[in-house]
């Protein structure tokens, strides 16, 4: 039966970033999002198995969201200079919608609204209990859990 076999090759895209009033914050280019351990923007899923994505992180220095993606193993951050030099992804809430792809799924698009406080250390999750999701944070890294 379907139920139990493998999702195939599943990938996670960050595919917008809005901010408290609802406005797509611009420039700014939809990425995959890495599998955190894997070194890896797609992954295999055995039903009941679950891995965890790097969302978001926080930067204590520019007191700021910032993201990270891959390319060839590599992790660097995706963000336009332009963007990532400006003040739009300072402290408040952000709504990121995430597109949840595979070989053998159906897709499908969630909103994760997370909010940057002004201190260091406590980034969260808004609307946690309402997706289809899990979530973790661990230092200043928002992981989600996807489980299949």
């Amino acid at each position: 039966s379907w139920r139990s076999r493998t999702a195939k090759n599943i990938y996670i895209k960050l595919l917008d970033i809005f901010d408290q009033k609802g406005k797509r914050i611009n420039p700014f280019n939809s990425f995959l999002l890495p599998w955190v351990i894997y070194d890896t923007n797609r992954n295999d899923l055995a039903k009941g198995e679950s891995h965890l994505v790097d969302l978001v992180n926080e930067v204590d220095s520019f007191n700021r969201i910032e993201f990270k993606a891959l390319n060839n193993g590599k992790v660097f951050e995706p963000l336009p200079p332009k963007l990532k030099n400006s003040k739009k992804l300072g402290p408040g809430d952000y709504s990121l919608r995430i597109g949840i792809y595979g070989d053998n799924i159906k897709s499908r698009t969630e909103e994760i609204k997370i909010r940057l406080h002004q201190n260091f250390g406590k980034l969260c999750f808004l609307n946690e209990k309402r997706l289809k999701v899990n979530y973790w944070k661990k230092l200043n890294n928002a992981l989600i859990k996807f489980k299949i």
